[in-house]
């Protein structure tokens, strides 16, 4: 398989992080838990990987829990 070169990205704001990031964590993984959404290991181990939970706590750093928690489920 051939495999793919990103550029590096310049981005000249600081980066921040949402402080209830490990919260997002855990309740991402409950959310698709109980809604039986990860087919079987496979799809778990690709769902922990792909750290959604990281996406809406970098859009969103000065946002409460519960605001983000919302967003999250749609």
């Amino acid at each position: 398989m051939k495999q793919l070169l990103y550029p590096d990205l310049n981005c000249p704001f600081p980066s921040q992080i949402n402080k209830y990031i490990d919260i997002l964590e855990e309740y991402a993984l409950e959310w698709v838990l109980r809604f039986n959404l990860l087919a079987d290991e496979s799809t778990y181990k690709r769902f922990c990987k792909s750290k959604f939970f990281f996406l809406a706590a970098s859009a969103y750093p000065y946002s409460n829990i519960e605001e983000r928690r919302l967003q999250m489920t749609g």
